[in-house]
């Protein structure tokens, strides 16, 4: 079988505020290692694998392989800053579910993202094995993905605890309609809070600092533009565009954030379905 890769929004009008995709992926064709770069993004996401585990070699570095003792997998990767690097060894099949910033945080009860994944970036996340025992196997064997969407929607419906962070929901809010690339300072002055009270509420509710999560945005946002662009702009037009200071920062930025320059990063882009994920397949 060939590789499918399929990408869906969840049904439930509900829930399309704090998931943004599930996606349905395997691969059984023996071959060949998958290697995949992956870019800094805002989103979480939970990638569940059957008959596979994953080994993770660095921060920014994991391996999965097809493992016959082990059942179901569940990998959590938090919103990065940096470029990492996934290896999927085949046979694979993995469902995942891509949540929106504090998405996640509305299915979590009595504890923290930070405390779940103890400020690890990707990690192995058995509050979600607990949770899902009673849907899994059900899941993973329904040939409907319209039945499967439907069973993963049911499921996070069940799951559904209204976190009302403010300060959280306000700070995103504010950096996606602020004009300009937003500071710290501005951003607790606008919240009227202590800086400190809002380094520790995306610490701990976002698993990642403020300014990474600032730089993540700027990033996805040109990254997204440029590769969705029927007339692709100049790269200096969109360094303008999307308020870096000039090319040079842009440049900066891009090589620091994923590893190399824009140039050599937009001609090495692979599009999976209709989606905002790009991934460079080596």
């Amino acid at each position: 079988m060939n590789e499918q890769f399929i990408l869906y929004k969840p049904r439930s009008k509900k829930l399309r505020a704090y998931i943004k995709d599930y996606y349905f992926h395997k691969d059984y064709n023996k071959s060949k290692t998958k290697k995949i770069v992956y870019y800094p993004t805002i989103y979480t996401g939970l990638t569940i694998y059957k008959s596979s585990k994953v080994l993770f070699i660095s921060p920014s570095h994991s391996i999965a392989i097809p493992d016959e003792h082990t059942d179901y997998f569940y990998c959590f990767t938090s919103a990065y800053y940096q470029a990492g690097t996934a290896e999927i060894r085949p046979p694979f099949q993995k469902i995942g579910i891509v949540f929106e910033p504090f998405g996640i945080n509305q299915f979590i009860e009595h504890q923290s993202l930070f405390q779940l994944t103890k400020g690890k970036s990707i990690c192995m996340m058995n509050y979600f094995k607990q949770q899902m025992d009673m849907i899994i196997g059900e899941l993973f064997s329904e040939i409907s993905d319209l039945k499967k969407i439907e069973i993963l929607d049911e499921y996070f419906e069940r799951q559904f605890l209204l976190n009302d962070c403010k300060i959280i929901k306000q700070a995103i809010a504010f950096i996606e309609h602020s004009p300009s690339k937003p500071k710290v300072n501005e951003l607790a002055q606008h919240l009227n809070i202590h800086r400190r009270t809002l380094l520790r509420n995306f610490r701990t509710h976002l698993n990642c600092s403020i300014q990474n999560y600032i730089k993540a945005y700027q990033f996805r946002k040109a990254f997204n533009y440029y590769l969705n662009a029927i007339k692709k702009p100049s790269l200096i037009d969109l360094s303008y565009q999307f308020n870096y200071y000039d090319q040079a920062e842009f440049n900066k930025q891009f090589k620091t954030l994923a590893g190399a320059s824009p140039k050599t990063i937009f001609s090495n882009i692979r599009k999976l379905a209709q989606n905002d994920y790009f991934w460079k397949i080596e």
